[in-house]
């Protein structure tokens, strides 16, 4: 929950949420007598931290049919530091002290795309859907300098001290999924819905594990520590997925 409440994304997304509840309560629009289009803003409470919200798009296509469609983008930026005080070494017994500052940034987006069948029962309106599905995912290091120590005062060349293995990857998923909603009509401007879904999709992933090692170089009989990253081949790996969510979104919409 704290991230919920802490997190800026999830913050503009309950404002409008907010905002359109009472524009709900208090609205003076002009209804249209049959609204062809909806747009509205719903909440994933399953997928807070990867996929916490999406815009939707409704067109009308007669009486029982929608075409729907949506999107989202994220990214997170949250800084880091790590200690390290233990001996590492390759030539001595030495000891190193280092305190190392980075930044882990994810970024995320989503679209989709699909049809929607409806049935009405007054205020209530049930409706099953069917929707193509795209998700990209990245996440990545920042490093900055960091504040190291010799102990003792003597180290030898060519000792060292590893940071890591730090994970950076990219994921993109290609998928689809059905599942089942209802909506409550508030009146012909506003409503809310939920909806269910059962979704499968392929992952492709590539990823890297990154290493930081802090080598003693001794130059003129002064002391330095040359830092460098290492990078292995890339992971590449390919699943199926599957998923059942009983409560994947819920949506506030606005009919015009």
């Amino acid at each position: 929950m704290a991230f919920f409440f802490n997190s800026t994304h999830m913050k503009t997304a309950v404002f409008l949420y907010y905002f359109l509840f009472l524009a709900c309560i208090f609205q003076n629009v002009q209804a249209q007598p049959d609204p062809k289009w909806t747009i509205g803003i719903g909440l994933r409470p399953l997928e807070w931290e990867t996929n916490p919200y999406n815009f939707t798009l409704k067109r009308k296509l007669g009486k029982h049919f929608d075409l729907r469609a949506g999107a989202a983008f994220h990214s997170s930026s949250v800084e880091f530091y790590e200690y390290i005080f233990f001996p590492y070494h390759s030539l001595s017994d030495n000891s190193y002290g280092a305190e190392f500052q980075g930044t882990k940034k994810n970024y995320y987006w989503n679209n989709f795309t699909g049809i929607q069948a409806n049935k009405r029962f007054n205020n209530l309106t049930l409706f099953l859907f069917i929707d193509l599905t795209y998700e990209y995912y990245k996440q990545e290091y920042e490093f900055g300098a960091g504040d190291f120590t010799l102990r003792p005062k003597n180290p030898r060349f060519g000792d060292y001290m590893v940071f890591g293995p730090y994970y950076d990857y990219k994921r993109n998923q290609f998928g689809i999924r059905s599942g089942i909603g209802a909506k409550y009509v508030f009146n012909r401007s506003f409503s809310i819905a939920f909806e269910a879904v059962y979704s499968i999709k392929k992952v492709n992933l590539i990823g890297y594990y990154i290493t930081l090692s802090d080598v003693v170089d001794i130059v003129d009989n002064t002391v330095k520590l040359n830092s460098f990253i290492h990078q292995n081949e890339p992971i590449k790996n390919q699943t199926v997925q599957t998923a059942i969510q009983p409560l994947s979104m819920l949506s506030l919409l606005y009919h015009f």
